[in-house]
């Protein structure tokens, strides 16, 4: 995993007809927090 420069990320080859759900996890200088609840899904 990279980390993101942004607010915005681009995720590349998502297939069509699937369903995904995103998570965000913050990373500082006082390491990782909890993981974000689910996005909405998306197709």
């Amino acid at each position: 995993m990279s980390p993101c420069q942004s607010t915005h990320f681009t995720v590349p080859s998502l297939l069509e007809d699937h369903v995904y759900e995103f998570r965000v996890i913050a990373e500082n200088e006082a390491g990782r927090g909890t993981p974000s609840e689910p996005s909405k899904s998306t197709k």
